[in-house]
């Protein structure tokens, strides 16, 4: 089983998954419910204009299916030779005509239709289209490694063949059928078996998708609820030029032998694994207290370049980041954090000379946390080297100031930098150099700082994280941490010379000493970069539409789809804006002992069109404020549903709580806005489809 923890662990976690998935159930819930009813609640009065729902304002939106037909009106003869139709693209809606989907494998009726809100393209047939009323989509999650790999998505044409499996009392001996079947022909195929998600795990972020959600079921699969999903697929042009890949083509099955091999293939060419190479980029704490740790990561990799090959020197970059406390706080602190290889990552050798150079703050902070998340955020941005594995190595011994503290300087909490670090593929192991001290600000913040690291050294596709907990007072145990890491990667490197990708070997016999713990967390954090690495070349399924479950057949504990939201520019714009007015207002209220919303309307006035709505609104989601395609998605906002009475009935530390959660979505926001290189263009034709899949644990 992957949740390899304690009893009491397994029923938090259990609780959590539980109410995660009660959530996404919700999603979709009002995603299909809505698109059972034609025409309730859309407006089409204008066919130059596009269909919007009525109370927010929404477009109507509609995906094509693989090779489409457009006409010149409904019912009509002649066919527009246009451009092809990219399946599942989205497309405006300007009307509708005579449509029944009573019957969902027979509907009837026509849609007009167009690639932007401005022209029209022609008519097409209920058949050929699919009402997409929310901007859902599917994403893999990380399969993970080894013992805690989850199984492939496996899609069907038909829902009764995956339920055959499912509900089955032999569901483990036809699960092993099935994915024994992915390397036959057609006729020994398990039946109704069409595609399957690639061995090797594609990357939402690295090689853009599209999986929207067509129909669903629910069911409870070993007292876990999950779906049975109808999704369609397809890519963007950006990533079928990526991959050098058609678009579309006529067979995207297992019986197409190209297809099929795709899907089966598990590693990248020999070829590309020699050229592979490592980035290390050391976040360290520059305080006072830590110069003799400084030192020994000096002299730690000192020693790396030593060991380095000619070969391997090549292949092997470093960077280096430090952090220490808010400037703007403490005086002569000089940075908040500061990255001393900006310009680009360096060889063992340059890097040597670099860190001879650094120094630790000559002043004291104003407490014991420091700035921790600043050196998190700053690392992450590091100029990473192409065609590598990115790792970080975080070393500390304090918590961060949280979201909302006068010394924190990015706004954000350990939960965003993970995320922000997944999507960036960079892998962070920690080095926790825990204080022997027992004065009271020393030992209460150790649970702290020990949450912070493990969370934030958590490692994709698993559930344990990358975490080195060194007694602060056996400063050889630090040496011996790092110079393990560094003996692991170089070992690996050697490996990949020779177009070898396995991850080098440990003792099996491990006595848990830090030398031992550095190893296996090493190893098992190249073993999750090299499941994104192989995926680089992997190409997403496309031009199908399957049925499939989002947990794995095998084992429903571990999900295997995730649920995202594609968002605009201007949507993530409005949220920036909300968040900030109602953080805000949270701020002002207990400042000045005012209601909330009384102080929200204060703080709103300038940016909806009527500030009064708020003052005679029983919670935020009746305000007006909240954005219309927030409004528009099927899902319990943790902040639509706050009232005066809710807001006075929280104690001071849940206030606090919550608005160090809205202040880290806000930065989260700010970033996103910002990555340029992260935004995905769906049709290069209308600006307003340049999208990003955004998770929806960031929804506020």
């Amino acid at each position: 089983m992957r949740w390899n923890k304690t009893h009491l662990q397994r029923e938090v976690f259990k609780l959590m998954n539980y109410i995660k998935s009660m959530f996404i159930t919700s999603l979709i819930l009002g995603l299909m419910n809505v698109s059972a009813i034609t025409n309730d609640g859309y407006e089409c009065s204008n066919v130059k204009k596009i269909c919007r729902e009525k109370t927010t304002g929404m477009p109507l939106k509609a995906l094509p299916r693989a090779f489409p037909t457009v006409y010149n009106r409904p019912n009509g003869s002649k066919i527009i030779l246009r451009k092809p139709i990219k399946a599942f693209r989205p497309l405006y809606v300007f009307a509708r005509k005579d449509v029944d989907t009573s019957d969902p494998d027979n509907p009837k009726g026509w849609y007009k239709v167009g690639k932007s809100k401005k022209r029209a393209l022609g008519w097409m047939q209920s058949k050929d289209i699919i009402e997409w009323k929310q901007a859902l989509i599917m994403a893999y999650t990380h399969p993970g490694e080894d013992d805690e790999r989850r199984n492939q998505v496996l899609m069907f044409n038909k829902l009764q063949a995956l339920k055959n499996i499912i509900q089955s009392p032999y569901r483990e001996s036809k699960i092993s059928k099935a994915y024994a079947s992915l390397d036959k022909d057609q006729q020994d195929r398990y039946p109704s078996l069409v595609l399957s998600e690639s061995k090797r795990f594609v990357d939402i972020n690295e090689n853009f998708y599209f999986l929207p959600i067509v129909n669903f079921e629910m069911l409870d699969l070993e007292g876990e609820d999950a779906r049975y999903l109808q999704i369609a697929a397809a890519i963007t042009e950006a990533t079928a030029a990526k991959l050098d890949t058609d678009l579309r083509g006529d067979n995207n099955t297992l019986n197409n032998p190209e297809v099929q091999k795709e899907v089966l293939q598990t590693t990248t060419s020999p070829e590309s694994v020699k050229q592979l190479g490592v980035d290390i980029v050391f976040v360290m704490d520059l305080t006072s207290s830590m110069e003799p740790y400084l030192r020994m990561t000096l002299e730690s990799v000192q020693d790396i370049a030593r060991l380095v090959t000619k070969d391997i020197k090549k292949k092997v970059h470093f960077g280096f980041v430090g952090y220490r406390d808010n400037p703007a706080i403490v005086s002569g602190i000089e940075f908040a954090s500061k990255n001393f290889t900006q310009d680009g990552l360096v060889n063992a050798e340059q890097f040597v000379d670099m860190i001879s150079k650094v120094k630790v703050a000559n002043v004291g902070s104003l407490d014991y946390q420091e700035e921790l998340f600043a050196g998190v955020e700053t690392g992450l941005t590091s100029n990473w080297s192409k065609n590598t594995i990115r790792l970080m190595i975080l070393v500390g011994d304090a918590s961060s100031h949280e979201p909302g503290h006068q010394q924190n300087v990015t706004g954000k909490d350990e939960h965003v930098l993970r995320q922000e670090a997944d999507d960036s593929q960079v892998h962070i192991m920690a080095i926790h150099l825990q204080n022997q001290d027992s004065h009271p600000e020393i030992v209460g913040d150790l649970p702290k700082a020990r949450s912070q690291f493990t969370t934030l050294s958590r490692i994709s596709g698993s559930d344990e994280s990358a975490l080195v907990e060194v007694n602060a007072d056996k400063e050889e145990d630090f040496a011996k941490a790092v110079k393990a890491t560094a003996n692991m990667i170089t070992s690996f490197l050697g490996q990949t010379l020779v177009g070898n990708i396995n991850t080098p070997s440990i003792n099996n016999n491990q006595t848990g000493n830090v030398t031992d713990k550095a190893e296996k967390v090493t190893k098992m954090l190249l073993e999750s970069a090299l499941v994104e690495y192989k995926g680089k070349e992997a190409v997403p399924p496309k031009d199908i539409i399957a049925w499939a479950i989002d947990r794995d057949m095998a084992d429903p504990a571990i999900p295997a789809l995730e649920v995202r939201i594609l968002l605009t520019k201007i949507q993530l714009d409005s949220l920036v804006r909300v968040v900030g007015e109602i953080n805000m207002a949270m701020k002002n209220a207990e400042t000045t002992e005012r209601e909330f919303f009384e102080a929200l309307q204060s703080v709103a006035a300038a940016s909806i069109k009527d500030p009064s709505k708020i003052g005679t609104a029983k919670n935020l989601k009746d305000s007006g404020l909240l954005p219309s395609f927030l409004d528009s998605l099927p899902y319990k906002s943790e902040i639509a549903s706050l009232t005066d009475e809710r807001f006075a009935s929280w104690t001071t530390q849940k206030r606090t709580d919550f608005s160090q959660r809205l202040e880290a979505k806000l930065a989260q926001y700010r970033s996103i806005n910002e990555a340029v290189d992260k935004w995905i263009v769906l049709d290069e034709s209308d600006p307003d489809n340049t999208v990003y899949p955004l998770h929806i644990d960031y929804l506020p």
